[in-house]
């Protein structure tokens, strides 16, 4: 079977750490996964949006069109103009799609409620991670300082900000923060100065990843996400999670058990680009004390969740049931 996925992976974090996971891993099953163009794909499986001239392509060749979607844009994130781009999602949604693929509940949700409907066939697969490449370090010393850690693309304020300011509120004799993943400009120029216990170490290669986070106590997240693999790989490495309660976090993180969920002050994401108050920093920094001594039980259940409901190898076989899938509608 050839996949045709018209999408180019730049970074580490969010769609493009799924596409690198989903394509190794079926490639190394045997099939095609390709991002050039050739006439004899079997699926052309679009990641949220591809351009018109496939869409219209396989529907002549009579070709199924999966669509993955997770995030949307909205008023808080785009302005009045966030109708124009979904613009390409909702066309693919409603027009072309023989099957739609959320990321979650929260996914479905806000895609349906800035989408619209659809006549496709619906389903909610959750991201998978790979339980073998993400592993804990049996051996590590929890000793202070704390090391926390976050990675993505960073683009805007809400990803890094508040976590940021919650870690500056904590002794740097007890924790430090290191941060990966690029950074806009704008993005620099606003957390910076930082105080010594905060390391901004940029881009690094995926393969590099599974290292880094295994060497880290406790992972940190704050984006409205639909379904983060970052959290995922973070869990499979044993690490728990705290992070606010925005996209899917509360289907993901259990509080006391695998990580701690922090509700916040003002929650509407979808109204303000910036939710956050001092308050919810400071719960935040009080929760990462709390919970600092409980670091090495908390991610002994983070990764016997994924074990159980979160596999890569249990993912890509729902995506395969749909590729193989004769069905069309």
């Amino acid at each position: 079977m050839k996949i045709f996925l018209p999408f180019a992976i730049k970074d580490i974090g969010g769609t493009s750490t799924f596409a690198y996971q989903f394509s190794r891993t079926l490639q190394e099953r045997g099939f095609i996964v390709t991002s050039a163009f050739s006439w004899n794909f079997d699926v052309l499986f679009v990641i949220a949006d591809c351009p018109l001239q496939y869409l219209l392509l396989a529907k002549i060749l009579g070709k199924k069109v999966v669509q993955r979607l997770d995030g949307i844009y909205h008023p808080a994130v785009a302005g009045k103009k966030y109708w124009l781009y979904n613009l390409k999602m909702k066309i693919t949604h409603r027009y072309f799609a023989d099957t739609v693929i959320y990321q979650s509940q929260f996914s479905k949700e806000s895609c349906e409620l800035f989408l619209g409907n659809t006549q496709a066939h619906t389903t909610i697969i959750y991201n998978g991670v790979d339980e073998k490449l993400f592993i804990p370090d049996q051996h590590k010393s929890f000793d202070t300082p704390i090391r926390l850690i976050t990675y993505a693309k960073f683009r805007r304020k809400d990803q890094i900000l508040p976590l940021i300011e919650a870690v500056k509120l904590l002794n740097p004799q007890d924790f430090c923060f290191d941060v990966y993943g690029s950074l806009t400009p704008k993005l620099l120029e606003c957390i910076k100065p930082l105080p010594s216990h905060i390391k901004l170490h940029g881009k690094i290669p995926h393969q590099e990843l599974p290292k880094v986070i295994k060497n880290a106590h406790i992972f940190l997240f704050s984006d409205q996400s639909a379904c983060p693999n970052s959290v995922l790989e973070a869990l499979a490495s044993g690490l728990p999670v705290v992070a606010y309660n925005r996209g899917s976090i509360p289907e993901l993180i259990k509080s006391g058990y695998n990580g701690e969920v922090i509700f916040l002050e003002k929650p509407d994401s979808f109204k303000t680009s910036y939710p956050f108050t001092k308050k919810d920093y400071f719960v935040f920094s009080e929760k990462l004390k709390e919970i600092r001594g409980s670091c090495n039980q908390m991610g002994s259940r983070a990764r016997l969740e994924i074990e159980r409901k979160y596999s890569i190898l249990k993912m890509i076989g729902k995506y395969l049931a749909i590729f193989s899938s004769n069905k069309h509608l």
